[in-house]
């Protein structure tokens, strides 16, 4: 498969149905966020900021150098949490994550810590009802304009579903898991480099979680329900064209009728 193109906002872009200029798509991965409460991240981020910045006093005294300047008062966050190691659990979950493809092509794994084969073993035992059959495909849907790339479409007792490996928590967004996975049941496989599309033929009543929480040395699989799922990426999408026109609310009084 082509390279995606994407747009100054890292979006993908895809030609439209009927051909013409490729068109900026939203990411399925972050379509449900508008509809997320974000209240316990965004707390989380401010506390990792804080150590960060307790941690590393240059970035602190970086800090005082730039009160003023925003666009460096967000990298040094950024920093801060780096320093924290509020990305250590992502970059270690991103590790893993690509380790299972390598257990799913039955090839052999690499020398590993002890703690990442417990987690393999895990995921060999727990997806073993499970036939691969498509990994990693890249695919978009017209109404609304989102795409991404799903990390797998397996078989299980004679029915295609869409499957997502999550190594992280999944305590408080399943609802933005739901619309993720409802989204690619009903996007189609996409070829960036001709604009082709073609069928994915899965079932779109219900989608699995393979959970793989890093460092756990456990897997289960988990059922969403990805028809309620599609219930939200509708609302999602008012609440997206509610916030384009919202701007336009308030005119200057002179000009009020």
């Amino acid at each position: 498969m082509s390279d995606i193109a994407r747009d100054d906002w890292g979006r993908p872009l895809i030609i439209p149905e009927g051909g013409g200029k490729p068109v900026g798509y939203s990411r399925w991965s972050s379509y449900g966020d508008v509809l997320e409460d974000r209240y316990n991240l965004e707390k989380w981020k401010v506390r990792t900021a804080a150590t960060g910045l307790a941690d590393r006093p240059d970035l602190l005294l970086s800090v005082a150098a730039h009160r003023d300047d925003n666009g460096q008062l967000d990298r040094l966050c950024d920093q801060a949490i780096e320093a924290a190691k509020g990305s250590s659990a992502a970059t270690t979950g991103t590790a893993l994550h690509k380790l299972t493809e390598t257990v799913d092509a039955g090839e052999q794994l690499p020398t590993l810590p002890a703690s990442a084969v417990a987690d393999l073993d895990a995921y060999r035992a727990a997806t073993r009802p499970l036939t691969v059959l498509a990994v990693e495909r890249f695919v978009a849907c017209d109404d609304p304009q989102a795409a991404g790339t799903f990390d797998r479409i397996v078989e299980y007792d004679g029915t295609r579903y869409v499957a997502d490996i999550k190594t992280g928590s999944v305590k408080w967004g399943i609802g933005k898991i739901a619309v993720q996975l409802a989204g690619y049941s009903r996007s189609v496989a996409y070829e960036p480099a001709t604009g082709a599309r073609s069928r994915l033929d899965v079932d779109q009543d219900r989608a699995l979680v393979i959970h793989l929480p890093q460092g756990e040395g456990r897997c289960s699989l988990l059922w969403v329900d990805i028809a309620e799922g599609w219930r939200g990426v509708r609302m999602a999408q008012s609440v997206r064209e509610w916030r384009k026109t919202s701007k336009k609310l308030a005119v200057p009084a002179k000009e009020v009728a």
